[in-house]
């Protein structure tokens, strides 16, 4: 029998190979294989950013919705063959894609907006100007009600 020492460092590049595809055809994605964007968030003191990378798409084909919280990200970039053309490498996915974002209470979605310069979706989520501290006077039987 022979014995192997245990490598749990080559057992997990084992299980990402497996997992993620790597040692297959380098390069050749799948059309139709789903991706999604890569996207920054940040906070200021009047609103939450969230910038988005979706180079190669038009604003038109991107769909901004907030809905229960949520903030909802989509959009499909269509796969762009040349035709004739023997493609040797194809490295950018395409598709649908959706990212989901969900917000704090205390932001003003009737005041969302939402920009689209040079690839890269910038989305504006104001706070409310409430926002912040607040002592609550507590208020029982002996004492009078204002």
């Amino acid at each position: 029998m022979t014995f192997r020492r245990w490598d749990p460092f080559q057992d997990l590049l084992s299980m990402h190979q497996a997992l993620f595809g790597e040692g297959q055809e380098p390069g050749l994605a799948e059309p139709n294989s789903s991706w999604s964007p890569a996207v920054d968030i940040f906070e200021t003191a009047a609103a939450y950013v969230l910038k988005a990378e979706v180079p190669g798409l038009d604003p038109d084909q991107i769909k901004v919705v907030f809905k229960d919280r949520r903030l909802i990200v989509s959009g499909d970039r269509p796969a762009k063959r040349i035709q004739n053309a023997k493609h040797h490498q194809a490295e950018r996915l395409y598709g649908p894609f959706e990212r989901r974002f969900i917000l704090p209470e205390c932001v003003s979605c009737n005041l969302i907006e939402a920009n689209y310069e040079n690839g890269v979706l910038e989305i504006l989520v104001p706070k409310t100007p409430d926002r912040g501290k607040k002592t609550i006077t507590i208020k029982s039987e002996g004492t009078p009600s204002e």
